[in-house]
């Protein structure tokens, strides 16, 4: 007889009701260290739940895993530059073509943006619990 997934990991969850975090492992809202802590919780500092099973970290936030964006920063910087310059070439003499395609390139410059803003704002979280 088959078995669901969600019978899967409610057996998968009690197994790990008893086991302890054995390494600096830190809340996902509040960056309170649960090392020591069950590996089904929630944090004692402000609440949040979390489960930092292998494989499931939810509610879990590792500090080295946080990377400076520089990469998507640099590319957002070219993304940018190739927007300009696009631009000025298809509105003399206008070229609808080389407009679109600048618009193209505006796009993939605000995704990059949004995207290392978020890395950023992880990155400097995580320089924050560091600090600790």
């Amino acid at each position: 007889m088959p078995v669901s997934e969600q019978e899967l990991e409610r057996i998968a969850d009690e197994m790990y009701l008893q086991r302890r975090i054995l390494t600096s492992t830190y809340c996902g809202r509040c960056g309170y260290n649960l090392k020591s802590l069950p590996i089904l919780y929630v944090c004692p500092e402000c609440g949040n739940e979390y489960n930092a099973r292998p494989l499931k970290m939810k509610g879990i936030f590792l500090p080295n895993a946080a990377e400076f964006p520089f990469g998507d920063i640099v590319a957002s910087g070219f993304c940018l530059l190739m927007t300009v310059l696009i631009t000025v070439r298809g509105l003399t003499p206008l070229n609808p073509d080389m407009l679109l395609l600048a618009l193209g390139f505006l796009a993939m410059t605000m995704w990059l943006v949004i995207k290392s803003a978020g890395m950023l704002a992880t990155y400097v979280k995580a320089i924050k619990i560091a600090k600790r």
